[in-house]
Parts: C-alpha cells; sequence; structure tokens
C-alpha cells in the first residue's frame, strides 16, 4: 500500500497514466491533526474540498490546442456514528478515451491531478494522508 499526503503547503498530487487502462484506487483517506488537541475534526473536514482532475493537452508546434479536462469532487462523508477521522473511499480512477475531432484515433488521458482546497476556516494544522493502489502509473 502506498501513500501520499495533501495539506496547506501541499495542495496538489499529480500522477501521470501510462496507458487507458492505468487506474489508482484510493483505498483510504484519515485526517491526521498536528497537535493531539480535542478538535472538532468533523468541522474540520466540513471545510476541506478534495477534486481530481483527468486532463490531456493536445499540442501542435508547441501550441496548446486542445486543452482535454474532466474533474469531478472525491467525498469524504462523515458517519454519524464514527469516532475516528478515518474514510473508507474504495475509489477507483481510470483513465479515459477519448477521439480528438474527426479522427480515429484514440487518445487517454494522462494526467491525474488531485486538490485539497481549504475554505480558509480551519486554523487547526491538519492534513490527508490517502493510502492507494495503482496500476501501470507513475507519481509525477
Amino acid at each position: 500500500m502506498m501513500t501520499f499526503t495533501l495539506d496547506r503547503e501541499n495542495k496538489f498530487k499529480e500522477f501521470i497514466f501510462h496507458s487507458s487502462s492505468a487506474s489508482i484506487k484510493i483505498m483510504k483517506a484519515t485526517l491526521v491533526l498536528e497537535n493531539d488537541t480535542n478538535v472538532d475534526w468533523t468541522s474540520l473536514i466540513a471545510n476541506l474540498k478534495l477534486n481530481a482532475e483527468l486532463s490531456y493537452i493536445v499540442h501542435e508546434n508547441n501550441d496548446t490546442l486542445d486543452p482535454r479536462k474532466e474533474e469531478f469532487p472525491i467525498h469524504l462523508n462523515v458517519d454519524p456514528y464514527q469516532k475516528q477521522p478515518v474514510f473508507t473511499l474504495n475509489q477507483t480512477i481510470q483513465s479515459r478515451k477519448f477521439k480528438i475531432g474527426l479522427s480515429d484515433k484514440e487518445q487517454f488521458y494522462t494526467d491525474l491531478i488531485f486538490q485539497l482546497e481549504d475554505s480558509g476556516n480551519n486554523e487547526e494544522p491538519c492534513s490527508l494522508l490517502f493510502e492507494y493502489e495503482m496500476s501501470d502509473m507513475e507519481e509525477k
């Protein structure tokens, strides 16, 4: 199992897909508090927003012709009976195929970016630790 962390200083994590069948499975996310205090972690989670973006940019002669992007949120839902800030996601993100213009050649998304946004209301230093598995891709 591999891990990466997102926080206020490191808001982005990038991966590169090597094929159209490449994928990443996010097993779980854990909210990690820097100070061991009695903080209402459910309020911290409510102020965090996690997005994923698949992208592929068509270049010709060093000009960007067609930036393709798909963005979607990753939800950290709090169960009313949940005692610890650990979120089981089991979410798989796979590259997708698409065609550009009238060409019959299929392309696939090559980049995956995770972005953490904080609404600014969180004063407590915290981070999200993600556990994941990946296939036919690498960290950028």
